[in-house]
């Protein structure tokens, strides 16, 4: 059998390098999409934290958001890390 073990060991090696490479490329670019919408956040963007808590944008400083919850104005202020979507736009 030319090769044998050296060749299988060989192909296993490639085929696992190729896996873990497309694994960390797609969470990479999910890392980096979920970074750079939280660094466009604006005041009047919709938001879901998280938590799944769901409110309005109404403050934004360089690593905390103030959001509005209900119609009463109840305000949390909250990490910008915490919030998974920006639901839409302002209005």
């Amino acid at each position: 059998m030319p090769g044998g073990i050296n060749t299988t060991f060989i192909l296993v090696a490639v085929a696992m390098g190729a896996l873990y490479f497309m694994m960390t490329s797609s969470e990479k670019k999910k890392t980096q999409a979920q970074d750079a919408m939280r660094a466009d956040l604006r005041v009047g963007d919709r938001v879901i934290t998280i938590g799944g808590i769901v409110g309005r944008v109404v403050t934004v400083k360089e690593e905390t958001v103030t959001i509005e919850t209900t119609s009463e104005k109840t305000r949390l202020l909250i990490m910008k890390r915490s919030i998974a979507q920006r639901e839409s736009d302002a209005d």
